[in-house]
């Protein structure tokens, strides 16, 4: 085989490649944390889905209250009047008209006092909760309004998932680039810069992901336990956050009990912990009182008892809810900021999975461990991963669908398949390993800079736009 010249341009577009995956976790930073500080000042108060809500659930936790009462399937809890007195005028008289005609109507708005209101976010996982809780409690501390303290709040809760995601892409020995991509999405970003959990998921995923890739890669990852104890953590954090993502997050952690150098030892701590994962997720779900709570204007009860008696309705709706809005899934994975109603402009759906295509593709020319990972070890986690997006549609079909009908499963959004992309990355540790050569080097490379040289303008520019036409012109 005839190898390209070192100083060739093939050989300099190696180079180049290898450079951007050595420094990609700075190169995501660069593009996210000025997009961060833009939706923290510019998008409108109480913009993501429910997130009143979420500002609620983080209030809680501030002042210490980790468990709530489930009243007649409602969980209570105590709500800032002003702040539900916002929300419902935000969504009753000001969600269509510009930013700048009723922002400064409430700039001087004070939490004031508080009473006893339902939302469902009362019995969501606290820890999710934390970033949030603090920009709250710096709030208080410093006297801020409802809306100071708002975009406080979108700082740090921002800034803390940007925080995971640069850990995650730096950790990572695969996959950094397609990974950057996936925690740049716009939707990604309006999420972490919201009160919402999604953003705070969404980087535990990664870095859950990151660590046992990183684990996997390692001749023996019985001499790396902090590594393992991270996998074993995010994996703790992320599935009680939201109980049907268990499944894949344990699966990504029972990965590491079939590294070709785990001794018995270490297979019981990773298998214990995959366990324990399951264990703590259906543990908060209990003590919560999860399970008593209406999530919907469905009746679980007759819709399950409907689909017992005819389980072929519920795969029929299946089937026509993918035929008829898997394209709007897919761009709310891209990004459909606030209330779903900013839209990017239409060809960048398209441009930003395609960009996603190409870092995957260039990923698999991109190195491979000496051990890859069995085939049948990939299925099970392609297979967890599908068992959590069955049961992510079954669920809103049980909450949402009005009893005894099946004609589609209503209430599905987009967002809720973002943290399961990360875990799908670890897929390609089981491909074949690419022998490094000239022409394989600079295809990687050129593959690479095809993906890094127009995100920056695609996924800033996307934000800018979207947001500046919703919400002031």
């Amino acid at each position: 085989m005839t190898c390209m010249p070192e100083t060739g341009p093939g050989h300099r577009l190696g180079r180049l490649g290898a450079h951007v995956h050595q420094w990609a976790h700075w190169y995501y930073l660069a593009i996210v944390a000025p997009v961060i500080v833009f939706l923290a000042l510019a998008r409108a108060p109480l913009g993501a889905p429910d997130e009143w809500a979420h500002v609620a659930r983080a209030a809680q936790v501030a002042d210490g209250v980790m468990l709530t009462a489930v009243v007649d399937g409602i969980p209570q809890g105590n709500v800032h009047e002003n702040l539900r007195h916002l929300q419902l005028m935000i969504a009753g008289q000001h969600r269509f008209q510009p930013l700048s005609q009723w922002r400064p109507l409430y700039d001087h708005m004070p939490w004031g006092e508080t009473a006893i209101h339902g939302f469902n976010q009362a019995v969501y996982f606290p820890i999710a909760y934390l970033p949030q809780a603090l920009s709250l409690l710096i709030a208080g501390w410093a006297g801020l309004g409802i809306l100071d303290s708002l975009v406080l709040g979108s700082l740090i809760t921002g800034f803390a998932c940007v925080g995971l995601g640069f850990a995650a892409v730096r950790l990572s020995p695969v996959a950094k680039i397609p990974m950057v991509v996936l925690l740049s999405l716009p939707m990604t970003l309006f999420l972490s810069a919201s009160f919402s959990s999604d953003g705070l998921m969404m980087g535990l995923a990664a870095l859950l992901a990151a660590a046992v890739a990183r684990l996997w890669m390692m001749d023996d990852p019985r001499q790396a336990y902090p590594v393992t104890l991270l996998a074993v953590g995010a994996a703790l954090l992320l599935a009680p956050a939201k109980l049907v993502y268990t499944p894949p997050a344990a699966a990504a952690l029972a990965i590491l009990m079939f590294h070709p150098r785990a001794d018995g030892r270490y297979r019981v701590a990773v298998g214990g912990s995959a366990a324990l994962v399951a264990v703590v997720a259906a543990g908060w779900h209990i003590i919560s009182n999860a399970g008593d709570a209406n999530y919907g204007p469905g009746d679980a009860a007759r819709q399950l008892a409907f689909t017992l008696e005819n389980p072929l309705a519920v795969l029929s709706a299946f089937a026509v809810t993918l035929r008829d809005y898997t394209k709007d899934y897919l761009e709310h994975i891209v990004g459909v900021l606030g209330w779903l109603d900013g839209k990017l402009q239409p060809w960048l759906y398209g441009t930003l999975m395609t960009v996603f295509g190409v870092a995957v593709a260039g990923e698999v020319l991109g190195a491979r461990p000496t051990h890859r990972l069995p085939w049948w070890l990939a299925a099970g986690l392609v297979g967890a991963v599908a068992v959590c997006v069955g049961g992510i549609f079954f669920s809103i079909y049980l909450i949402w669908t009005p009893p005894e009908t099946a004609a589609v499963i209503e209430g599905v959004q987009g967002r809720y398949f973002l943290p399961l992309l990360p875990l799908l990355l670890l897929v390609l540790l089981a491909l074949p390993r690419v022998p490094s050569a000239g022409g394989i080097d600079a295809a990687r490379g050129l593959l690479r800079l095809s993906v890094v040289v127009p995100l920056p303008f695609l996924v800033q520019g996307a934000v800018y736009e979207a947001i500046l036409r919703r919400y002031y012109f």
